[in-house]
């Protein structure tokens, strides 16, 4: 079940997810331009255990693949990086998510 903008709190809050403290939203606006990632989604697994190496999980559209090798984590971690530096703060990034959803509550109603 979906929620409306009302629904989901006061600005600041946890955006979508209340129940997940340990999660932030961050929205890389439309006016940043192409973003250093382009269209790929990844992930950066990091481990606790101190002789534990970062691994990166890339999602294709039909396929994933792991890299390990330290040069292409690393990359991957800047870009991470990159990404941060683009995107909104959390209540931006919330408000940001509210516009859009208050844009189509007309239609869904």
């Amino acid at each position: 079940m979906s929620k409306s903008a009302s629904e989901l709190g006061s600005p600041g809050s946890n955006c979508c997810s209340p129940e997940l403290p340990a999660v932030t939203i961050r929205v890389v606006p439309y006016d940043a331009g192409a973003v250093p990632a382009g269209v790929n989604k990844f992930v950066i697994l990091q481990f606790a255990q101190p002789d534990s190496t970062s691994v990166v999980l890339i999602e294709e559209l039909t396929n994933h693949r792991y890299l390990e090798a330290p040069d292409e984590v690393e990359t991957y971690i800047a870009t991470f990086y990159a990404l941060a530096r683009l995107s909104a703060d959390p209540a931006g990034s919330r408000e940001m998510i509210l516009a859009k959803i208050t844009s189509y509550e007309p239609e869904i109603r």
